[in-house]
């Protein structure tokens, strides 16, 4: 571009373009674009999972972990609670289905513990099954109540105890009784 007529040819400066050869300026990137060098003549849309939230950028914000890009002339968003995102360029989080739950959203979703559950989907902690039930596996959703004649007095439990001979169980919540 030619500022006047008796100038000579400039070139576009990084984060501008001129738009055609008898431009008289250089007019900046809008947001969501970018031109990462000089004497450009268009400017480049932000890749999916990056954004360039002001004019005139060089380049775009790529999403980092926990967050994640669904706007190009936006910012990086932190994922919300029960939601991950664990690589570079996200465009959306994950959300931990029942049976898992999200510590942090730039960690994976975490499988429930043995003697724990996950009752629902976006789950931020993992909840231990009451007395009278048990989960022997991780990534249990539900914990399983205690057959006849055994018990799980505690919470967290990962097995019921079975009444011994000589022992009964009248309530699962309490440790088997002497006859």
């Amino acid at each position: 571009f030619a500022s006047t007529a008796d100038q000579p040819c400039l070139s576009a400066s990084a984060g501008f373009y001129v738009p055609d050869d008898d431009a008289t300026g250089q007019v900046p990137c809008p947001p969501g674009t970018f031109s990462s060098g000089a004497g450009s003549s268009v400017c480049r849309a932000c890749e999916d999972g990056s954004a360039a939230p002001a004019a005139a950028a060089t380049g775009c914000d790529q999403a980092t972990q926990g967050t994640f890009v669904d706007d190009p002339t936006g910012t990086p968003k932190g994922c919300p609670p029960g939601r991950v995102s664990t690589g570079q360029g996200a465009t959306e989080c994950t959300r931990c289905l029942a049976g898992t739950f999200a510590e942090n959203e730039d960690q994976p979703c975490v499988a429930a513990s043995p003697g724990f559950h996950v009752p629902d989907d976006e789950a931020v902690e993992q909840i231990a099954c009451s007395p009278g039930t048990f989960s022997s596996g991780s990534g249990s959703d539900v914990c399983r109540s205690c057959e006849d004649g055994s018990a799980a007095p505690l919470s967290g439990a990962t097995e019921c105890d079975q009444a011994d001979p000589g022992e009964f169980v009248d309530d699962p919540t309490r440790s088997p009784q002497e006859c």
